[in-house]
């Protein structure tokens, strides 16, 4: 009597055992239910052996080693940048929906442009509005800014890696600071700014691991540099749509 040949419910390849060897699936797969999907978004947040978990971990406590062997092939062990970017700032726009923060009060903007009714505050009030959007624009500033200063190390698609966890934890860290920077006076706004800068200096010369006062000077200079590119882009950008609309 013949016996039938299982075959994985994921790619059709035969399959001996427990998973599959082509795509390394299970081959024992159950009707998904409401209580598989619950215990795997809670595994993938709060197990401590989720990717996610160990990705902060490391982002904290050595985030160099976390850039270099996420670009030298340590793809499973870590959470992928751009999901990292996401769900932080996915994070970021529900505590601001929460708290309603604004990063960009209307008096700081009155203060730089003057009038109300000019293109440039009306300009300064789109880009404040739509801040979040205007995030991604962070990390393509970050990524050649580190291209540009420390260009012999890795490529442009590696550094845009690094800045999407860079910018990742920078959504994080206004997440966290949110409430205290609301409570104090508006011209304090740029405080995450600060914050990042310290953090942003942590993770370069935690991250390129020789000359570590000139990347840390180099660092300082990349930072402002992509801070003011986010900046001139973000703006201009508001300037164009506000022009046209």
């Amino acid at each position: 009597m013949s016996h039938q040949k299982e075959l994985c419910k994921n790619c059709d390849a035969s399959v001996d055992g427990n998973y599959c060897a082509t795509c390394g699936q299970r081959t024992t797969i159950a009707k998904i239910t409401i209580k598989d999907t619950f215990q795997e978004i809670m595994n993938m947040f709060f197990s401590v052996n989720a990717p996610l978990m160990v990705t902060l971990k490391y982002a904290i406590i050595n985030p160099g080693k976390l850039f270099r062997e996420f670009i030298h092939g340590k793809r499973k062990t870590y959470y992928k940048p751009v999901a990292f970017f996401i769900l932080m700032t996915i994070v970021y726009v529900i505590v601001n929906a929460i708290l309603k923060y604004d990063p960009i009060h209307s008096e700081m903007i009155k203060d730089a442009t003057g009038d109300m009714e000019s293109l440039a505050f009306r300009s300064g009030k789109f880009m404040r509005n739509n801040i979040t959007n205007f995030l991604f624009f962070f990390v393509f500033s970050f990524g050649i800014s580190l291209k540009l200063f420390f260009r012999k190390h890795y490529s442009l698609a590696e550094y845009f890696a690094v800045a999407f966890y860079l910018t990742g934890m920078y959504t994080l860290l206004i997440s966290c600071l949110m409430y205290l920077i609301s409570e104090i006076s508006v011209y304090w706004r740029p405080i995450p700014f600060l914050i990042m800068l310290l953090y942003f200096l942590y993770a370069i010369t935690s991250f390129f691991q020789s000359k570590q006062f000139l990347i840390f000077l180099k660092g300082i200079i990349a930072y402002i540099f992509a801070v003011v590119l986010y900046i001139l882009f973000s703006f201009g950008l508001s300037m164009f749509i506000i022009s046209f609309s």
